[in-house]
């Protein structure tokens, strides 16, 4: 089995985070306010808004909160680009 080894050329190929506009996108597509989805994140509602400006970024816990509400992947929320044909992680038979 080819070991995964880290290639140092990948990183250039990081796409720009896109927290702030997925954030606003899935909120305002479920039609739910700032303060209700602060209320289940345990923040304070201009803490919640800093996230969907870009000012700062949830944890990784909020995150996987914020996850599992919207029942999209944190790849989607960070905006990562599908992967087609990954079997990098597949188990193998």
């Amino acid at each position: 089995m080819k070991q995964w080894q880290f290639e140092p050329q990948n990183t250039e190929r990081v796409p720009p985070l896109k927290i702030a506009e997925n954030l606003r996108m899935l909120r305002t597509y479920h039609s739910i306010c700032q303060k209700e989805i602060a209320k289940l994140l345990h923040l304070e509602r201009s803490a919640y808004a800093y996230y969907e400006t870009g000012r700062t970024h949830p944890s990784l816990p909020s995150l996987m909160k914020l996850a599992l509400l919207y029942n999209v992947t944190t790849d989607f929320l960070l905006g990562m680009p599908p992967k087609e044909n990954d079997k990098a992680f597949k188990r193998r038979k």
